[in-house]
């Protein structure tokens, strides 16, 4: 009897010690799902960052990221003499700022997965730390009275539990949905960007190909020239001037 008095004891210090973990855990799991989101979910290097604090930035910066804004950057280097196609830059803008969309969706996936697994696990220990102590109520040693409290008591602690889940999910996908609209935000600023630039050097290019058209000609005709002259039938000289 004296055993089960302390496994009770023991099972009943466990719940209250579990219930007030529990309210006190959300604001610090909250603030570290924050965090770890950011820190996930940050923004990307922007086009027109010093290329000084690129580099410095570009040792905290994992290497699949460094790639992709190597790719844009490449882009805009390119764009620094006029004799690329336009198409061709439009087409490689596309494909990198893909590859950026699809990291970016990884990312959040893998952020939610994470989540949902420590989510059920800890709603698997709450039920299961519930059960036992639901178990260990004997009818037969407490008073009526006092196994009515218990449970009203368990009754309170599954509500918070519940309940401050709801809240912790509720603040990650609020934070998820924050990175997501300020990712879309720079990716559309980033476009518009590229579209602007895209018009001069366009521009340039074809004052470019008309310029090389016309430094072209004059030796295109020297040529002409030259193949009318090797063409023409050559005359035997005549000898002593006759």
């Amino acid at each position: 009897m004296k055993t089960k008095k302390v496994i009770f004891l023991m099972t009943v210090l466990t719940g209250v010690l579990f219930g007030c973990a529990s309210k006190q855990a959300p604001p610090d799991r909250i603030a570290a799902d924050r965090e770890k989101i950011k820190e996930t979910l940050s923004e990307e290097v922007s086009l027109t960052q010093d290329r000084a604090d690129l580099k410095e930035l570009r040792k905290e910066i994992p290497e699949e990221t460094q790639k992709e804004n190597d790719e844009l950057a490449m882009i805009t280097k390119l764009m620094a003499q006029p004799d690329v196609e336009p198409s061709r830059l439009r087409q490689q803008f596309q494909y990198a700022s893909q590859k950026k969309r699809e990291s970016f969706s990884r990312k959040v996936k893998k952020l939610r997965e994470d989540f949902t697994r420590e989510e059920r696990s800890q709603r698997d220990q709450f039920l299961k730390a519930a059960k036992e102590k639901r178990k260990s109520l004997d009818p037969h040693k407490m008073e009526r009275e006092e196994i009515r409290e218990k449970y009203k008591e368990m009754d309170k602690e599954r509500s918070d539990f519940f309940s401050e889940q709801r809240e912790r999910r509720k603040s990650f996908e609020a934070e998820i949905g924050a990175q997501t609209k300020d990712f879309n935000d720079s990716m559309r600023e980033k476009s518009r960007e590229f579209n602007d630039q895209m018009r001069e050097y366009t521009r340039r290019f074809e004052d470019f190909k008309k310029s090389k058209k016309e430094k072209a000609a004059p030796a295109a005709e020297a040529s002409s020239e030259f193949q009318k002259m090797d063409q023409m039938p050559s005359e035997p000289l005549k000898a002593g001037g006759q």
